[in-house]
């Protein structure tokens, strides 16, 4: 229900409200609150957390995996499965749109989500927009229950948990081994995430 209507928000008229529904599709996605996306960076320069890119077309970060995780030396290189440093997920062309949609195109180089909330919504608290949007629609559900949504969607659709798990981590979140992004191929996470991934 919140997923549909999230859908309809990325085709509203009003770019704000659009906004509001890029916001919220980020948060099921990427299984963060909307205060954890409003924190989310824009920028080219790839840390432990998700950022945008400056080209508003992609979210990356580095791969989550506890530091102290062993890694092969030039020895076993050979035996091993590469292991990538870096998630690169590619988003839908609405929430693409919505995010750089006219209304935003004022803001000069924004250094994160929320000055880009701010910017189309002056004072007023991304978590009371949403509220006042779900009162009608689903009144039990706040914004720190979209962190919970794609977890539990992946988990209904593949009956696995630790791939889950793995697709919802934030950084340093000591995941097990069986977690690891280094234990699935890419066709499995991409089919977790339903996006591109590279």
């Amino acid at each position: 229900m919140v997923e549909e209507w999230v859908a309809r928000q990325l085709r509203h008229p009003d770019e704000k409200e659009r906004l509001g529904g890029a916001l919220a599709w980020l948060a099921i996605r990427f299984s963060r609150t909307l205060s954890q996306v409003l924190a989310i960076g824009i920028g080219d320069e790839v840390q432990g957390e998700w950022s945008l890119s400056s080209s508003l077309k992609q979210l990356h970060r580095q791969s989550p995996r506890r530091r102290n995780a062993w890694k092969p030396d030039i020895d076993a290189q050979p035996y091993v499965a590469p292991v990538h440093d870096k998630q690169h997920v590619g988003l839908d062309a609405e929430v693409i749109a919505a995010l750089a949609s006219e209304s935003c195109q004022g803001l000069r180089a924004p250094a994160s989500l929320a000055e880009v909330w701010q910017y189309v919504s002056p004072g007023q608290k991304i978590e009371v927009w949403f509220n006042e949007r779900m009162s009608a629609v689903c009144p039990r559900v706040t914004s720190g229950k979209l962190a919970e949504v794609w977890g539990q969607t992946v988990f209904d659709t593949s009956g696995n948990h630790h791939l889950a798990r793995m697709l919802t981590a934030h950084p340093n979140s000591a995941l097990p081994g069986a977690c690891s992004y280094a234990s699935w191929d890419i066709n499995a996470i991409e089919q977790g995430l339903a996006l591109p991934y590279q």
